[in-house]
């Protein structure tokens, strides 16, 4: 599993507090033709105003860019496909995303006794529910994909959409460093916790819709010059 911060199902974000997710055997791609042949490739990106970043917040984003790879490697990071293993409610399966930096992007995932799949196609989405129907997206869930596409690709780290600010000190679980957080024009919000000095980041939380999800990342690799994560463990607090 790559960081794909929090690429999961909407099902999942209605559970209790407990593990929700565990990705393994990620595959990251630069700029490879086609890798979402099931999304329709006629869709244009859209364009995102980009917000001048504080000094203060820029400061450790810098540092977390520079542990996960350096501004090269991120900027070349065009297409990104994570498969693995999800657990949910005693629940096993697979899930695969396939997100790409024009802002399309797939999600797909098998428990056996659910299954579907939520496509982001640019200004639309469409949704494969449990009967198999494909039914159109609703505006606001198509907004949450392109966040979530967005923060696979690291978007978010480039100020794109967001109000990126220093919320400062934050302890998780053991885990001390800085916070920095992402709002969205709506309310809702996404943070990392940052250590400090080396910019290593293992927490970072979401807010939606009032819900507030911490998602815990171990077991990193790297694979194309990006450090990635082969495992997501999500609490979605209540």
């Amino acid at each position: 599993e790559g960081n794909a911060m929090n690429a999961l199902p909407g099902f999942v974000s209605t559970l209790g507090r407990k593990p929700l997710l565990a990705l393994a055997a990620a595959i990251a791609s630069v700029a490879v033709p086609g890798a979402l042949a099931a999304v329709d490739s006629s869709a244009g990106s859209t364009a995102t105003e980009r917000p001048a970043i504080p000094g203060d917040a820029q400061q450790p984003i810098d540092r977390h860019v520079s542990w996960l790879g350096g501004w090269a490697a991120v900027e070349g990071l065009q297409d990104l496909v994570l498969s693995g293993t999800l657990e949910v409610s005693g629940l096993s399966g697979s899930l695969t995303l396939r997100a790409r930096r024009d802002g399309q992007s797939l999600l797909e995932y098998d428990l056996g006794v659910i299954a579907g799949a939520e496509a982001e196609t640019g200004e639309s989405g469409w949704e494969r529910n449990a009967s198999g129907q494909i039914e159109p997206m609703a505006a606001e869930k198509v907004s949450r994909l392109r966040r979530e596409n967005g923060r696979a690709c690291l978007s978010h780290l480039r100020g794109e959409g967001v109000a990126v600010t220093l919320a400062g000190p934050f302890e998780r679980e053991g885990s001390a460093g800085t916070l920095l957080r992402f709002d969205y024009p709506d309310g809702d919000r996404f943070e990392l916790l940052v250590d400090p000095q080396s910019g290593e980041s293992t927490w970072s939380r979401t807010l939606t819709d009032g819900r507030e999800t911490w998602s815990r990342l171990s077991g990193f690799r790297e694979i194309q010059g990006l450090r990635f994560a082969t495992r997501q463990e999500s609490f979605a607090e209540h």
